[in-house]
Parts: C-alpha cells; structure tokens; sequence
C-alpha cells in the first residue's frame, strides 16, 4: 500500500553497508526500479550486476525486465519493444529459441515448449522434463563438461509439432559434439512416436551416432517400444529405468572422453 519510499531504500542500503554517498544514489536506484515494476505491471524487474564505480557512480550493467502479457493492453507504448518469450532467457533470444516460441504460441494448450540456448556449450541436450534435465546437467557440469542448451515439454495432446521444433532447435545449435534425450514419463501420453522422430531428426541433419556419442535414456509407461526401437539405431547408447537420468549424464561424458581418446 505504500510503495518503496526513499528512507526504507536508505534503511536498505545502510544494513548492506553502503557508504553514505553510495546510499544516497543506490537508494535512488531502488525506488526506481521499484516505482517502473509497480507501474509497468512488471512480473520481475531485475539489475544484475549493479555496478559501484571507483568514483562511486551507480551504474546498471545489465537489465531484464518481464512484463505480464496479460496486462498489455494497459500498456501500449511498450506492444513495439515488449518480445513474448523472452522471459524464458537472460537476453535477446536467438534464432532457434524464438522458433520454439513461435511453435509454442502456434498450438496453445497442446504443452507448453521451452528452450534456453547456453553460451558454448558442446552437449546437446533433449532431456525432457524440468527435474530430470538439472538432474543430467548437474552431473554434467561436475564432470567438467557442458550442456549447449536446456529444455522442457510439459503434458498436452498434440504436441508433436512443438517437439520437432524442440528437437530441431537441439540439433542445429553450432559446436556441438554430442547428443543426449530422455524422460521419466509419468503420464499415459502415446511417445510412442518420439524414437522415430529422433531418427529423422538426426538423419535430417547428418549427425550419425557411429560417429559422435548419442545417449537415450527413456523410462515409464511404453518403454518397451521406445527400448525396441532406440536399440533398433545403430550407435544409440539406449537406457532404461536400470539406470538413473543422473548416470546418463554421467554416461554421455564417458563416450565423449572416450572418442576423444579414438576409441568406439
């Protein structure tokens, strides 16, 4: 009810220890900020880093800023700079990921597409599921290897034309040296026909897992089908539930250590 006045910015800036004169301009600052969330109907405004230089300016070095869509048309100054999607990076999307989001917007309702491109990066990852991705890339990271991107798919019938382009984007990103995919499926969605559509998508885009490490680990309800048809691949290295999404992770950074070292 009464908003974020200068004196509780001070108060803030005081318990963080702040010199009085960087008090003054980065107190300013959060009544700023808090005044444009308030106004703009913002979900999140957010500076970081804020930056103190050595004269001690205040400086904002990088910015981001969600906009709730539901309330632009309070808001029509901003429909010309306001991006939808752009929520689900920490910059300007790229190419591929701004596709996924066009495939997301083009089928509501059908599951909701998410893809968020990494710098670098050399593994990509089409793990689908929020849980089971940070699960694989946590011991990626800890092996000293990276993923080039993350995902997410969540339930919904007629999905598939959101997964090609999910998978599509997976596969396109440059530098990348090998490929991982897989879920713990809970639901009774037919995925059936997902291995199948892996295959022409590795095909479509001349990446042979004879040739560069290819992990899939798929586990639920049907994963009798998916198992026949990913071993039915030469070069898939296919898990089940024998093992953990967290040991393929693990497993995908094995085959990539081991190519490098020329062997199968």
């Amino acid at each position: 009810t009464e908003g974020l006045n200068p004196y509780m910015a001070r108060s803030v800036c005081f318990e963080a220890g702040l010199n009085k004169k960087q008090t003054l301009s980065v107190s300013k600052t959060l009544v700023s900020l808090y005044n444009s969330f308030y106004t703009l109907d913002a979900r999140l405004f957010e500076v970081n880093p804020l930056a103190i230089t050595k004269n001690e300016q205040v400086c904002a070095i990088g910015c981001l800023c969600n906009i709730d869509e539901e309330a632009l048309f309070r808001h029509p100054e901003l429909t010309k700079i306001v991006e939808y999607g752009e929520d689900r990076s920490l910059g300007a999307m790229t190419d591929r990921e701004r596709k996924v989001v066009e495939a997301d917007q083009a089928a509501p309702g059908s599951g909701a597409v998410r893809y968020t491109e990494f710098e670098g990066g050399e593994i990509a990852f089409g793990i689908i599921g929020g849980g089971a991705s940070l699960t694989a890339m946590d011991a990626i990271y800890r092996l000293g290897m990276q993923p080039a991107n993350y995902c997410d798919l969540g339930p919904g019938k007629g999905a598939r034309a959101k997964i090609e382009a999910l998978f599509e984007a997976i596969l396109t990103k440059p530098g990348i040296r090998a490929f991982i995919t897989g879920a713990n499926i809970a639901g009774a969605a037919d995925i059936s026909w997902i291995p199948g559509l892996i295959k022409e998508m590795l095909a479509k885009h001349d990446i042979d897992p004879t040739k560069i490490p290819v992990v899939a680990r798929w586990a639920g309800m049907g994963d009798e089908n998916i198992r026949e048809e990913f071993e039915s691949m030469p070069g898939i290295h296919f898990f089940g539930a024998e093992i953990s999404i967290e040991k393929a992770g693990e497993k995908i950074v094995e085959l990539i250590h081991a190519k490098n070292q020329g062997g199968n």
